[in-house]
């Protein structure tokens, strides 16, 4: 393990607490996802902690034009949620009060591998990818989900199917692309080919907690964290040769480097901020095989 610690200097604006990270989200992220990055919180502060730090931002460093256009950015984005969906900066971020993460998992048929294919593109993208956000307020997350679901009905240039609790959006013509939903106090946003492995791990089928490369990356794991980051090296390789022709496979750094690569198991990464101290923690595991 190598474990590294650095002193912050004292921010001149305050940004969100971050609370301590409990990983529960592995209970419910499927077994065979590749890749996890896991965040103990903080989006609900995080666009009003933005707009705080922008005077601030700007009087660091006056000439900085892209802090300049950020501003009329986030007046442009509360427009259009206003008019397009009748809802306010807190009603899109209010509710997301939990620990949240984004994950991939393998999958051929991935709609994003199709459009590419569609498209004639000769690098395909086989992942689907998910996002999962806790909240300890279902009911505005309800009522978010009501008003953007409403927003989207009146567009013409998309089609919004609703099956149960999820709700599909699609191209006129086209396959479904995005997914999102309220699961018990979980809110899901999915590549659309994603949802049904989503669900399955929402219902505690073959989940992380579960998988045994991923409880043997967590054995040395810090304590406590904000953030955790975990790659299944072990399963990723082989598809991440299907990305490179047989000619180059032949290539004797290509095959060192695979070869390399192949005897790791997993990688994983830990984060954790003291805001109090002024110091952040960052702890790399890698395990092999």
């Amino acid at each position: 393990m190598l474990t590294m610690v650095r002193t912050l200097s004292g921010p001149t604006f305050t940004m969100p607490k971050v609370p301590t990270l409990t990983q529960k989200l592995a209970d419910v992220i499927p077994g065979d996802a590749l890749a996890v990055i896991d965040v103990s919180g903080g989006l609900s502060a995080v666009y009003p902690a933005l707009k705080a730090a922008l005077p601030a931002i700007e009087k660091l460093n006056p000439s900085a034009s892209r802090a300049g256009r950020v501003a009329p950015a986030l007046t442009l984005f509360e427009n259009l949620v206003s008019s397009q969906f009748n809802l306010t900066p807190n009603d899109v971020f209010g509710w997301m009060t939990g620990e949240f993460a984004i994950y991939a998992t393998y999958n051929t048929r991935s709609v994003i591998d199709q459009m590419a294919r569609g498209q004639r593109r000769s690098n395909q993208w086989p992942f689907d990818h998910t996002l999962l956000i806790k909240t300890d307020a279902p009911d505005k997350a309800k009522s978010f989900i009501t008003k953007l679901t409403s927003g989207l009905q009146a567009m013409s240039s998309i089609t919004v199917d609703t099956t149960g609790d999820f709700t599909s959006v699609s191209a006129p013509s086209g396959p479904a692309v995005v997914s999102y939903g309220l699961s018990g106090t979980t809110f899901v946003l999915t590549t659309s080919t994603g949802l049904t492995k989503a669900q399955e791990g929402l219902a505690g089928n073959n989940v992380l907690s579960a998988n045994a490369t991923y409880k043997a990356a967590q054995i040395n794991a810090l304590r406590p964290a904000n953030v955790a980051w975990y790659l299944n090296i072990g399963a990723l390789v082989p598809i991440l040769k299907t990305f490179v022709t047989q000619q180059q496979l032949s290539d004797s750094q290509t095959a060192q480097f695979f070869s390399a690569l192949g005897e790791f198991d997993s990688a994983a990464l830990f984060a954790y901020g003291d805001q109090v101290a002024g110091t952040s923690v960052i702890s790399l595991q890698l395990t092999l095989k």
